[in-house]
């Protein structure tokens, strides 16, 4: 327990530090055995979140969560599914095992797990359920917005949307928002300037950091950053 809380911490404060991270994965592969779902979930999002791979922890995690898939609740689930996406390490038998018992908790699914299971590519994220869901949030969101420029002004009473709890929509949420205000979506040419303009690193993929690491440095633990264009 004290070596996910370690980790789970490290990643909330954003300190990326490689030999403290080496020490938990090491640790905790130790004792994965014993390790219920919420410690394997939380585990999985720290080094998810700090975008470091270590591929025997992750390994390890995903044979003890497919055993141990009956006590993953939703929320466990989507953490797991979205660490593993991440980090590009979502195997067959893991993702079968999430999808399924996604779908037999189907509708018990909070918000912000929501938001995660719709965009993580299960079976079930695509669910027609979970999109219905998914609108009528964004629904309760909208409906707590002024509707006039003039009643921006006048100032916002945010308690309804903080009541519904959820920090981000996911790509698929976010869609279905910008459809629901009219929004268009972006020309393809603004898609591919857009995408050109992140940095990214000697994978090809979007880089945490401003300028582009050597290829062997490129593993590190990052501090979280969100990029909107």
């Amino acid at each position: 327990l004290d070596l996910v809380s370690t980790a789970w911490s490290v990643a909330k404060l954003g300190y990326g530090n490689a030999p403290l991270m080496d020490a938990v994965a090491a640790g905790s592969i130790a004792k994965i055995r014993e390790l219920r779902a919420p410690s394997l979930s939380n585990l999985s999002w720290a080094f998810a979140t700090l975008a470091y791979l270590v591929r025997p922890l992750m390994q390890a995690v995903s044979d003890e969560s497919v055993a141990k898939i009956r006590q993953y609740d939703v929320r466990d689930i989507a953490n797991i599914a979205f660490s593993f996406a991440t980090l590009r390490v979502l195997n067959e038998p893991l993702k079968t095992a999430l999808s399924e018992e996604a779908l037999r908790k189907i509708r018990h699914v909070e918000p912000q797990s929501l938001a995660f299971l719709t965009e993580v590519g299960l079976d079930a994220s695509s669910h027609p359920v979970l999109v219905a869901q998914l609108d009528r949030i964004i629904e309760r969101l909208l409906d707590g917005l002024p509707r006039t420029l003039q009643a921006w002004r006048r100032g916002v009473d945010l308690r309804a949307i903080r009541d519904v709890r959820v920090d981000h929509l996911g790509s698929v949420g976010t869609k279905l928002m910008l459809e629901r205000v009219k929004i268009k979506a972006p020309r393809d040419d603004f898609v591919r300037l857009a995408s050109a303009a992140f940095p990214r690193g000697p994978g090809g993929d979007i880089s945490r950091r401003r300028s582009a690491m050597p290829p062997l440095l490129e593993n590190t633990p990052q501090q979280r950053r969100i990029f909107a264009y």
